[in-house]
């Protein structure tokens, strides 16, 4: 079974929250800072690789490749997250949970309550960019995923993304 497979994303949830929360969705998701890091790191990589290999154009993508992985794994440490989060609704919950930690971060990078949590769309297209916020303790969250029927993880990211824009509609 495939880990993009909505039972499997299903279990994976329910075993990182290890509770009797009921997970009615969940999809795969990035941190929204991290795509800055990530292409802020690829072009340190980039620049690092041409100065010994100013002519290999194939060497230079494969080096921006690597060093966008490795500054976005290191910003999403840096945050106390790891670079894939799964976000998880339950019933009164919307959990932002740490995917493999080696237990080096907490398993769950942040909750809301979901019915006074705000859903803000800042983007959408093949990606969707969105804002998890709590208006009472302002504390938010903003990810991105994948809208693309080509990608893996766009089934559980939409099944996410309509629960929470149905919540939306329903409670703001």
């Amino acid at each position: 079974m495939n880990r993009y497979n909505e039972d499997a994303l299903l279990g994976e949830a329910s075993t990182i929250l290890g509770n009797d929360e009921v997970v009615i969705a969940a999809g795969y998701f990035s941190l929204g800072e991290l795509t800055v890091a990530a292409a802020r790191r690829g072009g340190d990589a980039m620049m690092d690789t041409s100065i010994f290999l100013s002519d290999n154009l194939i060497v230079d993508a494969v080096g921006a490749v690597i060093g966008m992985a490795m500054g976005a794994k290191k910003a999403a440490k840096a945050a106390g997250a790891t670079p894939e989060v799964i976000v998880a609704i339950t019933a009164d919950h919307i959990h932002v949970l740490n995917r493999d930690t080696g237990g080096e971060l907490r398993s769950e990078y942040a909750s809301f309550p979901r019915a006074a949590t705000q859903f803000v769309v800042s983007k959408t297209g093949s990606f969707v960019a969105f804002t998890l916020k709590d208006p009472e303790s302002n504390t938010f969250v903003r990810l991105h995923g994948s809208l693309s029927r080509l990608s893996p993880a766009s089934t559980g990211d939409r099944l996410v993304l309509d629960l929470l824009a149905a919540n939306e509609h329903e409670d703001h």
